[in-house]
């Protein structure tokens, strides 16, 4: 769409999805409602929030920031070092002893993940101290010198007291704040996380899906599959740090978005702290749609690819001299009619709701595709393949190529 801005593509496909949604599934109000990223992330720890529920998340560093406690203490001395924690509203009475190693086995594989072949360690100190208090580690990880994240699941008693190896080693004091800030009552679950802040945000996030899933396997009503939110995500980020060079930057949608008007000087002095016009559209939890304004300035859009992303910009000379011939402002978004389509009718999968889904292997079972296809087949088309000796496909010694059967039709 050319000589549009963000506000006019968001209101398109708020009319458009108002116009084609069931009358069933009752009305559709608009305007949807935004929330920044920055907001997303520290609310519910993802970028794509289902707020159908609560649970957010609450930052509870303050009450730590003094602390003698050695694994929190360590954690204020780290870039972005921060204490967090959710709070399940009734987990204590309704989750099981095997629901909570669960959500510790949860949290492990989420270190693992961001840490990748990182080794891991325990805090062999305090190790020691959960397996004297209760026979069991209290899921309290240090993942390497660079990513060392400490989370504890806390059960809040009958008489507010917490059962957890952690409430031993805290002063009432900052137990009472913590229930506070949090509006823990007994029989509620704390669950607090000690980390650097862009890890311990998404874990908590993950956490709170987690354990909301748990709770509904117990029949604790908590996401109505009746009800819709549609939520706008904007102001994303415009630039990421590299996951291997954390010195340098990439995209964090592509290269072509536009940075926000209110940041456009900053893109040139602070461009880690440019925000976008990238947008998701966000409909229970799950993104259903994701757009963008894109640079429509030759200039600056060399100046992204040259100086801050440290691309040859010559592979897109074609684009930087069709900006440079006049391009208008211009943006777009694409739906996901299958993602949107499963939601409304409660299907499991988006597979449920294609006509001819792939397998989980990319097979199509319809076809049989993708299949080997003979020399004879593809003269018509004047195609002709050149197997390296070694690769030559054991069932057949002509020249053959895998392909899906609609790709000739």
């Amino acid at each position: 769409m050319s000589f549009v801005d963000q506000a006019g593509i968001q209101a398109l496909i708020e009319g458009l999805v108002q116009h084609m949604w069931p009358d069933e599934k009752g009305s559709v109000s608009t305007p949807f409602p935004s929330m920044t990223y920055e907001e997303a992330m520290r609310d519910f720890g993802v970028d794509k929030p289902d707020t159908r529920f609560g649970i957010k998340l609450v930052n509870v560093s303050e009450v730590f920031d003094s602390t003698d406690v050695p694994f929190l203490r360590d954690t204020f001395r780290q870039p972005g070092g921060c204490v967090q924690a959710i709070c399940v509203v009734n987990g204590a009475k309704h989750l099981k002893s095997k629901d909570l190693e669960s959500i510790k086995q949860v949290a492990l594989v989420h270190f693992q993940q961001v840490c990748g072949n990182m080794n891991y360690t325990k805090k062999t100190q305090y190790a020691e101290v959960l397996l004297l208090e209760d026979g069991l580690f209290d899921c309290i990880l240090s993942c390497s010198v660079d990513f060392q994240q400490e989370v504890s699941v806390v059960v809040v008693k009958t008489d507010g007291t917490w059962k957890s190896p952690l409430g031993k080693m805290l002063p009432e004091s900052v137990k009472q704040s913590v229930h506070q800030m949090t509006m823990a009552q007994p029989g509620d679950l704390l669950i607090l996380a000690a980390g650097q802040q862009d890890v311990v945000r998404p874990l908590l996030g993950k956490l709170r899906l987690y354990c909301a899933e748990l709770l509904e396997e117990k029949g604790v009503a908590l996401r109505d599959p009746t009800a819709f939110h549609f939520l706008w995500v904007v102001d994303f980020p415009l630039f990421l740090p590299k996951k291997e060079e954390p010195g340098e930057l990439e995209s964090a949608h592509h290269p072509f978005t536009a940075p926000h008007p209110e940041d456009a000087d900053r893109l040139f002095s602070e461009p880690h702290k440019v925000r976008s016009q990238h947008f998701d559209l966000v409909l229970n939890g799950c993104e259903i749609g994701g757009g963008s304004v894109r640079i429509h300035n030759a200039s600056v859009q060399k100046f992204v690819l040259e100086k801050v992303l440290k691309e040859d910009s010559s592979l897109l000379s074609h684009l930087l001299e069709a900006l440079a011939s006049g391009a208008p402002p211009h943006g777009g978004i694409a739906l996901g009619l299958d993602r949107l389509l499963s939601i409304i009718v409660g299907a499991s999968s988006i597979r449920d709701v294609i006509a001819f889904p792939k397998s989980f292997r990319g097979h199509d079972l319809m076809s049989g595709a993708p299949s080997f296809v003979s020399k004879e087949e593809l003269r018509p088309y004047h195609i002709d393949v050149k197997w390296p000796a070694a690769d030559i496909p054991e069932e057949s010694h002509s020249t053959t190529i895998l392909v899906a059967h609609n790709m000739i039709s």
